[in-house]
């Protein structure tokens, strides 16, 4: 699958289409939110899907990081 052609035929698809398929994908039907969301959920679950995912242990360092950051503000 070529993932940049695929991100830019999600960008032309209606509000409904992305929605159906987000939920191909995630598995989980959520609303409330604009097209560009989906399409960059969508697009990262490609991208994780064709190179893979983080490391545990790197998703684990990040989270560290975010947990401090958002103690400070």
């Amino acid at each position: 699958m070529d993932i940049e052609s695929e991100i830019e035929r999600l960008k032309t698809l209606p509000l409904k289409e992305l929605q159906r398929v987000y939920y191909d994908y995630y598995n989980v039907k959520v609303k409330g939110f604009c097209c560009s969301y989906y399409v960059n959920k969508i697009a990262y679950r490609l991208q994780e899907l064709e190179y893979g995912s983080l490391p545990s242990d790197v998703k684990n360092i990040l989270l560290k990081i975010k947990s401090r950051t958002s103690k400070q503000t």
